[in-house]
């Protein structure tokens, strides 16, 4: 990870917990905390997940043969996630590419006690965001047990610490590419992405 960016980690870690009224981690959990690229690495293709609707199924089901968006995050998250989520559909949409049909977007909760429901609640919240008729087509919202979200997580270099006391995970920010063989293509850091 380049050591210049642990410094902005933090800075936006603390600027978004003063913003939300709760204490900074503590440095020992933002030195847990980060996104370590591993390109060409292979995603777990048989952790199994559900999405928003309910339904289940590996990974690999959700991949549909072309490339993908994979964002992690938590869907309660006071903090960065739902910028995330909003600045990538942002980005999408002035891109030239059909979401569903030439790719898709998988968020992924790492929260284990997150549900379907809560995978829907933000699929609705950022579709009311998104400000187009389609909404979010091709975007999947998975919630899964934490051992599929861990190996995912691990397989992608992101690291992230639940946090105790302030009952919320620390987490870094960005999203990566995948192939539609499940192979990491591309990493973006941070919560801006380039049309």
């Amino acid at each position: 990870m380049n050591t210049g960016l642990l410094p902005c980690i933090a800075l936006g870690f603390a600027l978004s917990f003063a913003r939300a009224g709760g204490e900074p981690p503590a440095p020992s959990q933002l030195a847990a905390v980060g996104f370590d690229q591993h390109l060409g690495a292979l995603l777990p293709l048989d952790a199994r997940f559900t999405d928003q609707s309910g339904a289940s199924g590996p990974l690999s089901h959700y991949l549909a043969a072309r490339p993908a968006v994979l964002v992690l995050g938590y869907y309660e998250c006071p903090n960065l996630c739902s910028a995330v989520r909003q600045s990538l559909a942002q980005s999408l949409r002035a891109i030239d590419l059909e979401p569903g049909s030439q790719y898709d977007v998988i968020a992924v909760s790492i929260d284990p006690a997150e549900s379907a429901d809560a995978g829907a609640r933000a699929r609705a919240t950022a579709s009311a965001g998104n400000g187009q008729s389609d909404g979010l087509r091709g975007w999947r919202f998975l919630t899964g047990p934490a051992g599929a979200a861990a190996a995912l997580a691990r397989s992608v270099g992101f690291r992230y610490a639940y946090d105790a006391e302030q009952r919320q995970f620390v987490h870094p920010a960005g999203l990566v590419i995948v192939t539609p063989r499940g192979r990491i293509a591309r990493y973006f850091f941070g919560v801006a992405y380039p049309s």
